[in-house]
């Protein structure tokens, strides 16, 4: 993950791209959000996002609900994997 911010009096831009481990492309739909604040973004289709942190906010969360869908004799079952 790339991680770039610009400093203003207030609060800072954070920038940046979630990636996947497993093949290393970004992961659109991602949840980014600031730690105790209802401040929030997603990410694009190529997982890059942008999202303005408050002054003295310092913790990001990065979550991803993902469902896969598995065929199994013509039976599908979702798969909700949890960060």
């Amino acid at each position: 993950m790339a991680l770039s911010y610009e400093v203003s009096a207030q609060q800072r831009v954070i920038t940046g791209t979630v990636i996947s481990e497993e093949d290393g492309l970004g992961l659109p739909g991602a949840t980014v959000l600031v730690k105790g604040t209802t401040v929030g973004t997603t990410t694009d289709l190529d997982g890059n996002y942008s999202i303005n942190v408050p002054a003295g906010s310092d913790v990001l969360i990065f979550s991803l609900s993902v469902l896969r869908l598995l065929k199994r004799r013509s039976v599908i079952e979702p798969l909700l994997m949890l960060p």
